[in-house]
């Protein structure tokens, strides 16, 4: 029943959290069974005092809140609006601190990671290469196309081939523990999204392998 749902879910978010229960908030929506989960329920969980703050911010530059979502929740949310038919998924956010993965089966978000991996590694390499500042290194990431031609940078390519080697992991791991769904990671579309997908270049030498 609804209640008995609603403990055993505040009981494994205080678990999963570490945290007192006052000092979580948490939201949670069921899921359609798929694999092995016969009653499956997708949970978002976050410290009390860390939305506070955000909204404490936003209010203090005059902004109208209307939701809080995490990324990943975002990604999903978004997909399932321009994809209403069911699919599967590879949804990623490359931010500039760190990358947002979330798996999408059959349209519903099952899975959902962050790596604290993001554009700014790429920068960072550049700005090596070419023994600049970041700052104009990030220019040239945005304005050249340093995956091809005279402006070809290994190293880059190198992180850049690396990172995409952790998202096939993601993948290949969630596979892995869900055998019984029978899918393989040719079956899922790859969506790059963020900021960091605007690099010239970047999206051909994804694609290139």
């Amino acid at each position: 029943g609804p209640e008995q749902v609603k403990a055993l879910i505040e009981e494994e978010t205080v678990k999963l959290s570490g945290l007192s229960e006052s000092g979580i908030v948490y939201d949670y929506g069921r899921l359609k069974p798929f694999g092995k989960y016969k009653n499956p329920f997708w949970v978002t969980f976050a410290k009390e005092e860390e939305i506070l703050t955000e909204v404490s911010r936003l209010a203090g530059m005059g902004e109208q809140l209307c939701e809080i979502i995490t990324p990943a929740n975002a990604l999903i949310a978004t997909y399932q609006a321009a994809q209403p038919k069911p699919e599967n998924a590879l949804l990623v956010e490359l931010g500039a601190a760190s990358t947002v993965v979330a798996i999408v089966a059959q349209g519903q978000g099952v899975y959902a990671i962050s790596i604290p991996v993001g554009g700014n590694m790429f920068t960072e390499v550049i700005a090596q290469q070419k023994n600049c500042s970041l700052e104009s290194a990030k220019s040239l990431k945005y304005s050249q196309n340093l995956f091809a031609g005279g402006q070809l940078i290994p190293e880059l390519c190198a992180a850049v081939d690396g990172w995409r080697s952790e998202l096939e992991k993601i993948l290949q791991d969630w596979l892995r523990e869900n055998p019984e769904l029978g899918l393989s990671s040719d079956s899922f579309r790859i969506i790059l999204g963020g900021g960091g997908a605007r690099q010239p270049g970047l999206m051909e030498q994804l694609n290139s392998n």
